[in-house]
């Protein structure tokens, strides 16, 4: 792991899969909505729009993320915008082989603007990014690949 600053959330991670497999939990409603939240509407476009949610917490109420797509560049980089409440920030993947797997550096930038004091805001980040990435992330990424081989053995 990456050390952040109070403006930035910035963690690396490496997995056993290759890149396009990597790409394909970063861009589809339906793997985002198993790993990160549940998504509607992403596309790895440009100017694209979607919205994720989030349930209600300890003592807190669910709400959404609203995202636009500012940055594609498959399958290496993904930028988009993340406003919920006070939180306005940007959240880029960048993706590089790494022998037979691939290296995801995100960064979650932009807490400094966020309203009043951001520590919390980062720091919650900071622990949802890690649990994201580290827990969730890789049992997708092993539901992807077997999906991909038995396509694969499929279509000859």
């Amino acid at each position: 792991m990456i050390e952040s600053s109070s403006d930035a959330v910035v963690q690396e991670v490496e997995y056993a899969h290759p890149i396009d497999v990597v790409w394909t939990a970063l861009t589809t409603d339906d793997a985002i909505s198993q790993w990160l939240m549940p998504a509607s509407g992403f596309k790895a476009e440009v100017g694209a729009k979607f919205t994720m949610a989030y349930p209600d917490g300890q003592g807190g109420r669910g709400g959404t993320v609203d995202c636009e797509v500012l940055n594609v560049d498959e399958p290496h980089r993904l930028t988009y915008t993340w406003a919920s409440g006070p939180v306005n920030t940007t959240v880029t993947y960048h993706l590089a082989s790494a022998g037979n797997g691939t290296k995801l550096r995100l960064e979650q930038v932009g807490f400094d603007s966020t309203e009043g004091d951001s520590k919390p805001f980062r720091n919650g980040a900071e622990g949802g990014w890690t649990l994201f990435l580290q827990k969730n992330l890789p049992g997708v990424l092993d539901s992807l690949a077997i999906l991909r081989r038995t396509e694969v053995l499929r279509n000859g």
